[in-house]
């Protein structure tokens, strides 16, 4: 029971895991929303055309194309103007997409009593992977749809076309039940893992900092993210070799984890990247430049409690005049200065770093 519940409820993940990929559903939502919504809007602007000039079986869904066509112009013109501003209508606007599919498939049936409901059929498959969500609600939706088919089967058929088209409905639904689970499923697994593999190449495994692959594809953005001013804090770790070689490798790696545990705690973990062996770089937005270094002498002070200790410089410009390398440059080079003052100082040697 309890694993039926966690397929129905999070498709057969953890309820954690399932939650944490929340952003990754969101996107996802949002490209097939703009694909499917698009594609929409032309085959039902042909649909529309074709069935104005003529006088047969698709002039009597002219007024349904027309009405199909304004949906799907407003919900592509949402995903483009509205959604990105308001995420939280993603899923919404998706289930009134599969919603419009759907009672378009129903009043067909209800406009033409001598045909077979096929378009419903091929909707209660094809429908469902354009979204991806709970299969609970997934299942939901289709249960509403096959007994709607139903109703409406009842109520403009005769006894035997109804008959055959409830008996297609109910066994075709049960099967689409089936198969949009596994498909959600499926769906969820590979976000997972595309998830894990995003950490792997963007995260330093050892200190939960990102890496430099990541500082490299994103410190050229932060002139962007930040309203007032930037700072950015380069840092390096004192005494690693020299700890490595006296105590071994597990000791080098609990300093390198304690100082970036420190850093990430102060800027984030968005925000924090291992750079080398031995140094970090740290960006702050819109905080005060006192304000940063008051953070950075807080952290020499708890790592030093530890028995530990780093050198670092920081430097902050406004959003006016930021230059990413003058930026990073000048907090490198108050780092290195940093550096060679504790190498100054009674009993470090410069080769043990």
């Amino acid at each position: 029971m309890e694993k039926l519940k966690k397929i129905l409820l999070y498709a057969g993940l953890e309820r954690e895991q399932f939650h944490t990929l929340a952003p990754d559903v969101l996107q996802a939502n949002r490209k097939s929303l703009s694909t499917y919504a698009l594609l929409a809007v032309i085959v039902f602007a042909g649909l529309f055309a074709v069935s104005g000039l003529t006088q047969s079986f698709a002039d009597v869904n002219h007024r349904l194309y027309g009405g199909m066509l304004l949906l799907n112009i407003f919900l592509y013109l949402c995903v483009w103007l509205l959604l990105p501003r308001v995420p939280v209508l993603i899923l919404p606007a998706g289930y009134l997409f599969m919603g419009g599919l759907y009672t378009f498939s129903l009043v067909v049936t209800a406009l033409h009593p001598k045909y077979p409901a096929v378009s419903t059929v091929v909707f209660l498959f094809a429908v469902p992977y354009l979204l991806t969500d709970r299969p609970i609600r997934m299942i939901a939706m289709t249960a509403l749809v096959v007994i709607a088919q139903s109703l409406i089967s009842l109520r403009f058929k005769t006894a035997e076309l109804a008959s055959t088209d409830n008996w297609n409905a109910i066994s075709f639904g049960a099967i689409a039940i089936v198969v949009e689970t596994v498909q959600q499923c499926n769906k969820y697994r590979m976000l997972l893992q595309e998830e894990k593999l995003a950490y792997l190449s963007n995260t330093d495994i050892l200190t939960g900092a990102k890496n430099r692959n990541r500082f490299e594809a994103r410190k050229e953005e932060y002139a962007q993210f930040c309203d007032k001013c930037l700072s950015c804090i380069y840092v390096d770790v004192n005494g690693l070799h020299a700890l490595n070689d006296k105590e071994g490798h597990l000791a080098g790696d609990r300093l390198l984890i304690a100082a970036s545990h420190a850093l990430i705690d102060a800027f984030g973990k968005d925000d924090t990247y291992r750079i080398g062996g031995d140094e970090f770089v740290c960006f702050s937005q819109d905080t005060e430049k006192e304000t940063v270094r008051q953070q950075m002498q807080k952290i020499d002070q708890n790592l030093a409690k530890m028995g530990y200790s780093v050198s670092w410089g920081a430097s902050t410009q406004e959003k006016a005049a930021i230059d990413m390398r003058s930026l990073t440059t000048e907090a490198e080079e108050e780092m290195y200065a940093a550096k060679r003052r504790y190498y100054q100082q009674s009993g470090h040697d410069r080769r043990s770093r």
